[in-house]
């Protein structure tokens, strides 16, 4: 596993700049890892490139996925820990008394959002040059740092997020009784890669595109239920489950109820 951190080799940044740097990193770490649980008096960005990070956060408890972005801000309570087998991620930090008009220019938030691939180049051009007590570099520090915020807030990445969705709800709707419908059909539908698609669907909706799907074939089953006689075959045949028993499975197990003892009620 990796463990590279950098600190400027002084305590206040000595440019004239709105965003000052004051470390960064680059961690590669094990399931079971976690970071020192304390108050911090700075901004610090993590963006996840691969793996999964769990934040209990001022902004609720999140996952951090590959290619998100959160934020902490001063006298946030900082506590993290990777969740799954593993987790590969960049961290910035930044002066505090520069943080109330950096997180107002960027219109800043806490929660974890989608940012797509990390920039690695800038943060190990940062990682590279912190420690040099040059002004240039200090200069050059600010300036990537800049940058990769910039990225982190990228318009046209919120812009293909919202628009993959979109594309996403309706295709959906339209054809989830389809037995045939899978993930492979609706993301090529909505032009990106599946796990693209899985990564901006649990963003967006905290479900897999796969639970998406079901739930929207398990809701139209229950109307069903509800309202009509057919049998429990034909209704797992018109939602899009085409199998009675698998019905009869995801009803138990989202529910916790048969068909059968749904459609008494």
């Amino acid at each position: 596993m990796l463990t590279e951190y950098f600190y400027r080799p002084f305590d206040q940044g000595r440019i004239n700049s709105l965003l000052k740097v004051r470390s960064c990193g680059h961690y590669v770490k094990e399931h079971g890892w976690s970071d020192m649980h304390e108050v911090k008096d700075f901004i610090q960005l993590y963006w996840c490139v691969k793996g999964e990070l769990l934040f209990h956060h001022p902004a609720g408890d999140f996952t951090l996925y590959a290619d998100d972005v959160c934020y902490y801000f001063p006298g946030d309570y900082h506590d993290v820990a990777v969740t799954g087998e593993m987790a590969d991620f960049f961290w910035l930090t930044i002066d505090e008394e520069s943080s109330p008009s950096l997180i107002k220019l960027f219109d800043l938030e806490r929660s974890a959002h989608y940012a797509g691939i990390c920039p690695v180049e800038n943060f190990m051009k940062i990682c590279n040059n912190i420690q040099s007590e040059t002004i240039e570099s200090e200069l050059l520090c600010s300036a990537t740092a800049y940058d990769i915020i910039l990225h982190s807030q990228n318009p046209k990445e919120l812009e293909k997020i919202n628009n993959t969705v979109a594309k996403f709800e309706y295709f959906v709707a339209e054809n989830f009784i389809d037995p045939n419908l899978n993930i492979e059909k609706i993301a090529d539908f909505c032009g990106v890669h599946r796990t693209t698609l899985f990564r901006i669907i649990r963003q967006s909706k905290h479900l897999s595109p796969k639970e998406y799907l079901t739930n929207c074939r398990l809701e139209y089953a229950v109307k069903l239920l509800r309202s009509t006689t057919d049998t429990i075959q034909q209704i797992a045949d018109i939602s899009g489950f085409n199998d009675a028993g698998y019905f009869s499975k995801v009803c138990l197990e989202k529910l916790g109820k048969l068909p059968s003892s749904i459609r008494n009620k």
